[in-house]
């Protein structure tokens, strides 16, 4: 199958490594500039020089058999290393946590700076409509129809993508008031 997957953060990524291994054509779209997602390093020039920082997620933790796999793999990568200031179980992404994401999106075809739209649905299948952030964005695959779409990003960013085919899921996400907490995804 061809398989389209809007987000390419830590949760479209592991799942785009899940269907290629599965022998699916994958390919990402995403509207960053490169990886990171929630788990976005930041870079910024100060008086002092460059500085960098998490601004996403500070570390991860792993308890699942399978995620602690991951992990290891991912520390041997030298990809992420413990962090027993925040518990045992601790990992934080080296030098940043985006260094995850990083490693994830080498091994895919992601098509940076592509803000998708719109999803179409014809005879020929799904077709992915994008807005290309940059003229030096690339333009393949932006066109041609998919089998099968996964919305990976926030639940805010996928209900515009989802109220056209299901106006019931794209009703659910709620932007998070001042005394609320966000929508569970």
């Amino acid at each position: 199958m061809r398989i389209a997957i809007v987000g390419a953060g830590i949760a479209g990524l592991s799942c785009a490594l899940r269907l290629q291994d599965a022998e699916h054509d994958v390919t990402l779209f995403d509207k960053g500039r490169g990886a990171g997602g929630r788990m976005s390093t930041r870079r910024v020039e100060t008086s002092a020089g460059n500085a960098a920082f998490d601004h996403g997620a500070q570390y991860l933790t792993a308890r699942d058999p399978a995620f602690v796999a991951a992990i290891d793999a991912w520390a041997a990568a030298g990809v992420v290393a413990r962090w027993p200031a925040a518990g045992d179980d601790a990992w934080v992404g080296t030098p940043g946590m985006n260094a995850i994401v990083k490693h994830l999106a080498d091994q895919t075809q992601v098509h940076w700076q592509h803000q998708v739209t719109a999803l179409h649905r014809s005879d020929a299948g799904w077709h992915v409509e994008a807005a290309r952030a940059s003229s030096l964005a690339s333009a393949a695959a932006v066109d041609a129809p998919v089998d099968a779409v996964v919305i990976a990003v926030p639940a805010e960013q996928a209900a515009a993508l989802l109220a056209d085919h299901d106006p019931a899921m794209a009703a659910k996400p709620r932007p998070a008031g001042p005394h609320q907490a966000g929508p569970r995804c």
